[in-house]
């Protein structure tokens, strides 16, 4: 039985639910309406629909109320002491004069909107994001590929002014809230420490230096013999930040992605860890279509059901990597308990939901995974299984120094916006990823990352997702299937929907992982597994 405080409590819960959820569900569909079909109704419609949803957490009335529940030290029950506490956290960061939110998310979706629209031109031709990755993966033309580079930063300069605006926007809501900056307001916000998240920054630098280090070379060795040049530049990696590992074998899987539609490979794999993927993607936008957003991503539209995810697939290694990935985020979301309270039908932390979606997505890379597929010998499994798993362990280290870079700069940034950001991106690049900067540039070059302006201090997620990743799937190989090979084993789905899907946001995201692998987060089955 509920006692006085906490049956008020329920009050006030059941009230606000009724009230955001028909908002929530219109903002969700405003904004995939608009990514899905960048027209600039759509994008109004979703500006609209944002601010009316975000508006509900700007009642001040409403955060002093639940500031009081939680002083009163009389909210007993599990469930209603961690509705409380996210309660009292969404409000918080919306507890800023109405004009100055309003006009914040009309900056955001104004940016988006730039960033959803825009086309780089190579001679003059617009080029789509697809056919800019299409050159990078096979082209040996380094006057083209840098010129494609090019192209795809030059959004920069059309961008800067609008994003900068919204910085100052955003810091300034987070200083009215008590915050330095809204770096470190979202941070905290998001059940984290900022002193524990960069000190876990700085041990993964330090540990990874050395191996970094020597996987860069191999690949700068490799590269350098494949364009015939004596020293390697942004252009000449496989991407546009030097955020995956460039082709290092003569072994070319999309020899083998190329043949076939990736997405019964996808279904038939989670059909057969008893995770159905049939129903999600019939609701889902899978191709290339004039006017949609060129990144991928999963989109929770309500808590009833209905996910989806948005892609731009071809056939490739790359795709297939992506279909993985975002079908682990929703099937993540599809399993959440539905009888928890609306409030906690959600990840335990976006990062707990980046972790289960890079796991299934380094699936891949495995030639053990895609043998029934393609028809391997066991003896050719094995050669593909020993050149994935090199490019997988080339990848991690590749991609954390990445991670690197963003989450300094973005804290940098919001710290001191008026700062020379084109001289400090570089400045990060060239210590975290050794990557030189070309001669003479002095371009807003950061700007031209998507997460910048569409998903702000986020990049910790990923890195934080894959220390998970390889706890978690350390757990299932010793715990459950003995072996690497997840795949036809129902009983690795049964283990993620027990124990990481249905708690939802039950627990605190560390109290959940101990829960569900017998400790909390620790980054030392990352560094076993990929240093």
């Amino acid at each position: 039985m509920f006692n006085e405080q906490e049956q008020k409590l329920q009050q006030f819960i059941d009230e606000h639910v009724a009230k955001v959820n028909p908002l929530f569900e219109k903002f969700k569909l405003a904004g995939w309406n608009a990514y899905a079909n960048g027209k600039d109704e759509n994008w109004e419609i979703s500006a609209k629909a944002d601010q009316d949803y975000e508006m509900v957490y700007n009642d001040a009335k409403d955060y002093v109320k639940l500031v009081e529940f939680q002083k009163s030290g009389e909210i007993n029950d599990s469930l209603l002491k961690r509705q409380l506490h996210i309660l009292v956290n969404s409000y918080k960061g919306n507890q800023i004069p109405k004009d100055l939110l309003e006009i914040m998310i009309s900056k955001e979706k104004e940016v988006e909107k730039i960033g959803n629209n825009y086309r780089g031109k190579v001679d003059e031709k617009e080029m789509t994001r697809n056919e800019m990755e299409d050159i990078f993966d096979n082209s040996n033309d380094n006057e083209l590929r840098r010129k494609v580079w090019e192209a795809q930063k030059s959004i920069g300069p059309v961008i800067i002014e609008p994003l900068m605006e919204l910085v100052k926007l955003r810091n300034k809501a987070a200083t009215h809230l008590g915050y330095n900056n809204f770096y470190q307001m979202q941070i905290e916000l998001d059940e984290l420490n900022i002193d524990w998240l960069m000190g876990t920054f700085d041990r993964l630098y330090e540990q990874t230096e050395d191996s970094f280090v020597k996987a860069k070379e191999e690949v700068d060795a490799i590269l350098k013999k494949r364009f015939g040049v004596n020293e390697i530049m942004p252009w000449h990696y496989s991407d546009f930040y030097f955020q995956s590992c460039p082709k290092v074998s003569d072994f070319d899987f999309n020899e083998f992605y190329g043949k076939k539609d990736i997405v019964p490979i996808a279904k038939r794999f989670y059909a057969g860890i008893g995770l159905n993927i049939e129903e999600f993607l019939k609701k889902s936008d899978l191709y290339k279509r004039e006017g949609k957003n060129e990144h991928a991503f999963c989109e929770v539209l309500d808590k009833k059901g209905d996910v989806r995810i948005l892609m731009n697939i071809t056939n490739t290694l790359s795709n297939m990597n992506t279909l993985l990935h975002e079908s682990g985020h929703a099937v993540y979301s599809l399993n959440i308990d539905k009888t928890l309270p609306w409030l906690l039908k959600t990840e335990a932390h976006t990062f707990t939901t980046e972790a289960v979606a890079m796991m299934f997505g380094g699936l891949a890379y495995s030639g053990k995974w895609m043998q029934e597929e393609y028809g391997f010998s066991n003896e050719k499994a094995e050669r593909i299984e020993e050149i994935g798993f090199d490019l997988v362990k080339k990848q991690q280290l590749i991609f954390s120094r990445w991670c690197q870079v963003m989450v300094r700069f973005e804290k940098s940034m919001y710290e001191n916006p008026d700062q020379d950001l084109n001289h400090k991106w570089w400045d990060l690049v060239e210590k975290y990823q050794h990557v030189k900067k070309p001669e003479s540039r002095d371009m807003p070059d950061f700007a031209s990352k998507d997460h910048i302006y569409s998903a702000p201090v986020y990049y910790h997620c990923y890195q934080l997702g894959e220390l998970m990743a390889a706890q978690m799937r350390n757990y299932i190989i010793e715990n459950i299937t003995n072996s690497e090979m997840f795949k036809g084993n129902p009983k690795v789905g049964d283990y993620l929907k027990e124990k990481i899907f249905k708690p939802g946001a039950r627990f605190e995201w560390n109290e959940m992982i101990e829960k569900a692998t017998g400790e909390g987060l620790n980054p030392k089955h990352f560094a076993n597994r990929y240093l």
